[in-house]
């Protein structure tokens, strides 16, 4: 059961990024800090006799979660962008902004070419297999008046279930704190060209 407090930090600390693995279900405070895109894993792309079909482009929020003075940087599960009534896209949403359309999602999402680093209040929750626990992002339970200084993104915020993303669109103030060879994999800070067009097919 999803618990109405924000848990304090009782998990273990990463060697490789210095942030922290959430261990408990609640509500954080974050900021969005990058949208990262994927095709749909290969296993799930079928139709509806079971046939393979086209994989769909989805889109994962990445989150920089604050617990305490510390850093957890969660993502959600890939989505696609469709804004139906049975579409995860706008029910993520719902409690902060309306999306009826990629219009708005580009309008509540984005300053000029620059993806905002949106304060508000996210709903984790955990997973436990075997002797990992693994944290993911609902939902977006409420926007916040103010944000907060961002942690450094690292090569791992760029990857989507291990996998590199195809593109990633950090907001305003991230960055990558990896060497120079996996920066220039991903583009600079407020490069929204590509997921412009997208929006706009």
């Amino acid at each position: 059961m999803i618990t109405l407090k924000s848990p304090e930090f009782t998990g273990n600390t990463s060697n490789e990024t210095g942030l922290i693995f959430i261990d408990e279900d609640g509500y954080y405070e974050a900021q969005l800090m990058a949208i990262r895109h994927v095709k749909e894993d290969e296993k799930f792309a079928k139709d509806d006799d079971g046939n393979p079909r086209e994989q769909r482009d989805q889109y994962s929020f990445l989150f920089d979660v604050k617990v305490g003075e510390l850093r957890s940087h969660v993502a959600t599960k890939p989505m696609t962008m469709t804004f139906s009534d049975k579409s995860l896209m706008p029910k993520f949403w719902e409690k902060a902004f309306t999306m009826k359309n990629a219009e708005d999602f580009v309008e509540k999402l984005y300053d000029g070419d620059n993806l905002k680093p949106i304060a508000c209040k996210v709903n984790i929750v955990t997973t436990t297999k075997g002797d990992k626990t693994y944290a993911r992002v609902e939902a977006v339970s409420k926007l916040l008046e103010s944000g907060f200084k961002g942690s450094a993104a690292n090569v791992f915020d760029t990857k989507v279930f291990g996998k590199d993303a195809i593109e990633v669109d950090f907001a305003k103030g991230y960055t990558l704190a990896n060497n120079k060879k996996e920066t220039k994999e991903v583009p600079p800070e407020g490069d929204s060209d590509y997921f412009a067009s997208e929006f706009n097919k």
